[in-house]
């Protein structure tokens, strides 16, 4: 009878060689089978931050006003060095991305500095409290400590509440406004994540709002 050896696909790499052991069986038609592998140690890399122009915001027609006057008048000021071309386009490439940080402004992006609309500096300081309040509570298990942690708790629920209410009102703005008109594609590609993202739960219309 022939023993065989599972793996998935991707780990096919890892296994070196694969051999049967005489003489180690246990009166039965089996063999023992043995492989030699070699995984390698997977390495978590870290996505580091780094800042982006909002380029998104020059789908607003006064933007784009305003980025052509910017662009056009740092241009204007520009030294045309024609004898050398390297400078040239150095100062070419300074003239529109001031104008563009000027205009749209800069978004700081990565892994660990992301986070979600509703995350406000009222709700952080709110959940700071009411972790306080239960850590008060879990040294010295007073009543009146818990009543603190279960007012504290019950407010930060009700800040968390209202600010996701009033992120999900400011998306809903920006989906109209920057794609909504101009940018079809952009604002198809938005609701598919959406779809992807709440497609196995049931979303109800409380009203027309």
């Amino acid at each position: 009878m022939i023993d065989y050896i599972l793996y998935q696909g991707d780990l096919r790499y890892a296994f070196k060689d694969v051999k049967v052991i005489r003489g180690a069986e246990l009166d039965t038609d089996h063999r023992l089978l043995v492989a030699d592998t070699g995984f390698a140690e997977r390495k978590v890399e870290r996505q580091r931050a780094y800042t982006r122009i909002k380029h998104e915001e020059l789908r607003c027609i006064e933007n784009r006003e305003r980025y052509k006057t910017e662009l056009s008048d740092q241009i204007a000021n520009m030294q045309n060095n024609c004898n050398n071309v390297d400078s040239f386009w150095n100062e070419l490439k300074v003239a529109i991305t001031g104008a563009a940080k000027g205009v749209c402004g800069e978004k700081r992006l990565g892994r660990f500095k992301r986070r979600i609309r509703c995350w406000t500096e009222e709700v952080q300081m709110k959940v700071k409290e009411k972790k306080k309040a239960y850590r008060n509570y879990m040294m010295t298990k007073r009543q009146e400590e818990y009543r603190m942690y279960v007012e504290k708790r019950n407010e930060a629920k009700r800040t968390i509440r209202l600010a996701k209410t009033n992120s999900w009102e400011e998306f809903g703005q920006d989906l109209q406004h920057q794609h909504g008109h101009d940018n079809g594609r952009s604002f198809w590609k938005i609701v598919k994540c959406l779809k992807e993202k709440f497609g196995k739960q049931i979303r109800t219309i409380a009203d027309e709002e």
